[in-house]
């Protein structure tokens, strides 16, 4: 949840749309209506941004990136071997 001193914060939905600077309790009250998380994306700015989204399908998405370009960083290693003739 929001945890600065602010009494608005600026929103962001989860189509990347601006819904624009509400208060807190309202922002909190959207969230648990679309039973999305609030995540705070800049808490330094003067409203903090925050964004509507549900947080474990993100982290699940990141780990999955994470494990395809892992994959494909091995992938593309060539190993040499060697052979002597004797």
């Amino acid at each position: 949840m929001v945890k600065n001193r602010s009494s608005t914060v600026r929103i962001i939905d989860e189509e990347q749309n601006m819904v624009g600077v509400v208060s807190k309790s309202a922002a909190i009250q959207m969230a648990e209506d679309a039973e999305l998380d609030l995540v705070i994306l800049s808490p330094e700015a003067d409203p903090p941004v925050v964004k509507l989204m549900d947080y474990n399908k993100y982290k699940y998405e990141q780990q999955k990136k994470k494990r395809d370009q892992q994959k494909k960083s091995s992938a593309s290693r060539v190993d040499l071997k060697e052979l002597k003739m004797g």
